[in-house]
């Protein structure tokens, strides 16, 4: 076959056969060569699928513990919010019991009994006992 081709063409038996093998040799070379990268661009994707399911995991996890943390930072606040309210309230009895002892100082200045009274009235005293000072 390569004796007929080499007698219509008119070129040496040898050199249509160097030319046979080399296109032989190129298309082995580019069929394994598609065939490489078509498992490349196989690998590729199921590579993209894993990685896009273990990012989807990774950002349920993380918005659950920012949930979490959330749940946490609200229940904080709102134990703060009642301290502060209940330490309001403690104030204004104090302010209160001060005002009482000021008012109880002006209506009888000069108590009768002993002329030295207990530095801490007893309202005034209960009042710094509730607040811890």
């Amino acid at each position: 076959m390569i004796a007929i081709i080499a007698r219509a063409l008119g070129l040496s038996p040898l050199l249509v056969t160097a030319v046979f093998l080399a296109l032989l040799g190129g298309g082995f070379w580019a069929w394994g060569s598609y065939q490489h990268l078509s498992g490349f661009r196989e690998g590729q994707s199921a590579e993209r699928i894993v990685w896009e399911r273990d990012m989807a995991d990774l950002r349920d996890q993380m918005a659950e513990q920012r949930r979490a943390a959330e749940a946490e930072i609200a229940a904080i606040e709102s134990n703060y919010a009642a301290a502060k309210s209940r330490a309001d309230r403690q104030f204004r009895e104090f302010d209160a019991a001060i005002a009482a002892m000021e008012s109880e100082d002006e209506a009888n200045p000069n108590p009768p009994g002993c002329v030295c009274r207990p530095a801490i009235p007893r309202g005034l005293g209960l009042q710094l006992d509730k607040i811890g000072r």
